[in-house]
């Protein structure tokens, strides 16, 4: 009996696979135009493999880390906290020596902030309000009052800059620990005076502003016939897309739902101008020929728009891994610690010695006295470290031996 041949399954046209132009004899223009998309897509790719790799590290982090550092690093960092800022207010503290502590509170209270936001973020207005008291240390004390109104002035118009409104100022005055909600509760008066029971849309279009901005910039500056010219080419392109994903062309059901997903992705990138999913939809749903008709000028237009859009992209990639709370080293050894217990036993190690440190340092802060005496190793290591890399620097620059003296 002979057997029936499977025919093979027809998937999706993908765009990201595929040059723009497959023509053999393609002009330097259009080579140009094949290098750029497919640097794009590479560069999409490196943007969705980071979101992926950062949400499976961010899971492994709140399921591997955070619950030890909250039972044994967070106590001990916040006791430590505390002391420090309660040491902050003593009157004959020196700028150098309060100049340090700010720098040892802030990490603190950043690493607090990274396990418990919310004790981090109370923290934080702790010791701004805290700074707020201590500055007017130096004030004479018949100018005082007038300092405190100078400083509720700022607050009131730091406030006036933030929400564009004049909004009283609470029962005591502004400080950082109350401007927050201060805000917020008379935001939300507002909005329930006026009869509005919801609150607006977070912006969403940051990884799109800096491609936003350098478009419309470039936009303005090269509007010409030509320009206009290849924008009615891009909108009959977005026209015939959008006729094909249309939900309407569907009836009530999956596919009716996957359409309207793409239509609305297609109208956010007309919006947005960004030409590379508009033509990466057109290609998938609609046709191959991308460049059909196009004229020689249309396509160096599209040249500048792609480039315009790989900027764009790099400049999404790098912004998104500065503004990642796990670094590349972070997230290289949870992946290691997910697999080898012993490796996570290193890591919970690591966790109860850091606490630990922090419970010594909170012991010794016993008086003004242990504080300064901290304080003075502290500059003396810094100070040492600056002169290492001062002479590290003229070595480099004059060769070895060169003796630097301060």
């Amino acid at each position: 009996m002979q057997k029936k041949s499977r025919t093979p399954k027809k998937t999706a046209k993908s765009a990201t696979t595929r040059h723009l132009i497959k023509s053999k004899t393609a002009n330097p223009t259009q080579t140009k135009i094949n290098q750029l998309w497919q640097k794009i897509q590479q560069q999409k790719q490196a943007i969705t493999d980071f979101e992926t790799q950062l949400t499976q590290g961010l899971t492994l982090y709140q399921t591997l880390i955070i619950p030890v550092q909250k039972d044994h690093l967070l106590p001990a960092q916040i006791a430590l906290l505390e002391r420090l800022m309660a040491l902050f207010e003593r009157k004959t503290l020196a700028d150098w020596q309060r100049d340090l502590m700010v720098t040892w509170m802030s990490e603190l209270q950043t690493d607090i902030e990274h396990i418990d936001s919310e004790q981090g973020r109370r923290l934080h207005q702790q010791m701004l309000t805290l700074m707020q008291k201590v500055s007017l240390y130096k004030v004479p004390a018949d100018q005082q009052q007038d300092a405190e109104a100078h400083m509720q002035a700022e607050f009131a118009r730091l406030v006036q800059d933030m929400t564009g409104e004049d909004i009283p100022a609470p029962e005591g005055g502004w400080n950082f620990e109350n401007i927050g909600d201060t805000i917020e509760k008379y935001q939300q008066s507002q909005r329930f005076s006026k009869g509005d029971n919801g609150f607006e849309a977070e912006d969403e279009n940051i990884d799109h502003a800096y491609f936003q901005q350098k478009f419309a910039k470039n936009s303005t500056k090269n509007r010409n016939n030509n320009a206009e010219e290849f924008e009615i080419w891009l909108n009959q392109m977005f026209r015939r897309t959008a006729k094909v994903l249309h939900p309407d062309k569907q009836p009530e059901g999956e596919l009716r739902d996957q359409n309207e997903a793409l239509m609305a992705r297609l109208s956010y990138a007309k919006e947005q101008q960004d030409i590379a999913t508009i033509i990466e939809l057109y290609m998938t749903h609609a046709g191959d020929n991308v460049l059909a008709d196009m004229a020689e000028l249309d396509e160096k237009h599209l040249v500048k728009a792609l480039a315009q859009q790989l900027d764009a992209l790099k400049y999404q990639y790098k912004a998104r891994q500065q503004s990642s709370v796990l670094t590349d080293y972070a997230l290289k050894r949870l992946q290691k610690a997910s697999k080898d217990p012993k490796e996570q036993q290193k890591w919970l190690k690591e966790i109860q010695h850091e606490a630990k440190q922090c419970e010594i340092t909170k012991s010794q802060l016993k008086s003004l006295s242990k504080l300064k005496g901290i304080l003075e190793t502290m500059w003396e290591q810094e100070h040492a470290q600056e002169l290492r890399m001062r002479a590290m620097m003229m070595e480099e620059m004059f060769g070895e031996g060169f003796e630097f003296y301060e």
